[in-house]
């Protein structure tokens, strides 16, 4: 396995106007060491809960990478929260039982069979999916760290300005076999894309009520020590990958703590913008809509979470 570069970020003018607004070499200083801090306990947060997805081809006897996802739990019930896009490529129906998806655990690297039943939503706005898994795959999927409703944003508002990480598993990084251990278990260790960045504010998007917009500049990257650093040539594989907001401007980064952090989106799409990447990500209070829709009795919780 190739090691896991230091965490990319990339500085925009947002990035410029929240850290260096005084031009005092002291302040400077400080933001340094306050992204550092950050992005080292966002990593750790970020591998955790984040999870590669593969169709296992029985005829080859090999796994195919298909994109990323996350773990979700309310109410007593466990949910793989992905894009639909990625899902539907091992479900042949609108809501049905899955076919050969495995997930590898981040940690170890081992390949687990899950099982469960997928409904999601997928339209010129919307590209959700969500799995509720069985429970034989909740048990072999202990290991992963599953997202509450503390850990997620259920605001319907438009998103905060602030910086924002992407941490998916872009295909062009995966190995091309799988490796088998010595206990005869099989496992795969993508490479994964690890990204911090701040909000796009320009009119992209015509479901902008739905979306919010990252962006990303592969010539101005640089990795945690301000060195350049490498971005993937294809982002395929990243999609339904959680989208994290760290830190909010505004706030007082002397009180930051990593469990401040929220999940606000899934990401769902990449659009071109010149020689500029746009990481678009549905909300996550989209997510529970589409949960809502599909389990009436999660309301009295969910509405819950949204009372101020």
């Amino acid at each position: 396995m190739d090691r896991e570069p230091g965490l990319i970020t990339v500085v925009t003018s947002a990035s410029l106007d929240a850290e260096v607004e005084a031009r005092k070499p002291e302040v400077v200083e400080r933001g340094i060491a306050f992204r550092k801090e950050m992005d080292r306990e966002m990593v750790g947060l970020l591998r955790r809960t984040t999870l590669p997805l593969f169709w296992y081809s029985k005829e080859h006897d090999h796994h195919l990478p298909l994109g990323t996802g996350v773990l979700f739990k309310i109410a007593g019930y466990t949910f793989l929260v992905s894009a639909s896009h990625v899902l539907r490529e091992v479900l042949p129906d609108e809501c049905g039982q899955l076919a050969e998806l495995h997930v590898a655990l981040n940690e170890s690297g081992a390949l687990i069979a899950i099982s469960g039943t997928l409904c999601g939503d997928r339209s010129d706005a919307i590209d959700l999916g969500v799995i509720e898994l069985s429970p034989a795959s909740v048990a072999h999927l202990a290991a992963a760290q599953a997202l509450t409703l503390d850990d997620v944003e259920a605001s319907e508002l438009p998103p905060l300005k602030g910086w924002y990480y992407v941490y998916g598993f872009p295909l062009v990084w995966r190995p091309p076999a799988d490796q088998v251990r010595k206990d005869g278990i099989k496992e795969i260790r993508g490479r994964p894309f690890s990204y911090s960045t701040t909000l796009f504010t320009g009119g992209v998007d015509e479901f902008k009520h739905f979306h919010l917009v990252l962006e990303v500049d592969p010539a101005g990257t640089v990795d945690g020590e301000q060195r350049p650093a490498e971005t993937p040539v294809d982002f395929k594989g990243i999609s339904g990958c959680p989208i994290w907001r760290s830190f909010a401007f505004g706030n007082n980064s002397v009180d930051w703590r990593v469990k401040h952090a929220k999940v606000v989106a899934v990401q769902t799409d990449v659009l071109p913008r010149g020689s500029k990447r746009l990481v678009r990500g549905t909300k996550w209070s989209v997510v529970l809509e589409l949960l809502l829709k599909t389990y009436p009795g999660l309301a009295p919780v969910l509405r819950l979470q949204r009372t101020p």
